[in-house]
């Protein structure tokens, strides 16, 4: 018969704790919420930067600095082109960095709510 992992949050450190077979996994859940937040932040941040930089972009590519000749015509072909997977890349990884902020914080919570289970559950054995 295998037995269920025994879990346990340390209230003193806010951590929750699994122990399987003399093995100890923990999590630090203040550090965690914390960097999921900064991370979410800082996605948030990547966004609103990238949205700045893209009306700036426009507003210059729109006044045609480069001239509206047959050789402006061909950099403004290639420069918005360029400038347009500049600032989707960006914004991907301004989204790709939020969720990963929301998927650690969701992780964090499960990980709590599963030892708070556990417990309960042994608890009840006993």
């Amino acid at each position: 018969m295998t037995r269920a992992p025994k879990q346990r949050t340390q209230k003193s450190t806010g951590r929750a704790v699994t122990a399987v077979a003399g093995s100890e996994f923990t999590v630090d859940v203040a550090g965690a919420t914390g960097a999921a937040r900064a991370l979410t932040e800082a996605g948030d941040a990547l966004l609103s930067a990238s949205g700045t930089a893209g009306a700036r972009i426009e507003s210059a590519h729109d006044s045609r600095p480069w001239g509206r000749d047959e050789l402006g015509d061909a950099f403004a072909r290639g420069y918005a082109d360029a400038a347009a997977q500049v600032l989707s890349a960006w914004r991907d990884v301004a989204d790709r960095t939020s969720r990963l902020g929301e998927e650690i914080f969701d992780a964090t919570q499960a990980a709590l709510e599963t030892d708070r289970i556990t417990s309960e559950v042994i608890d009840n054995v006993r």
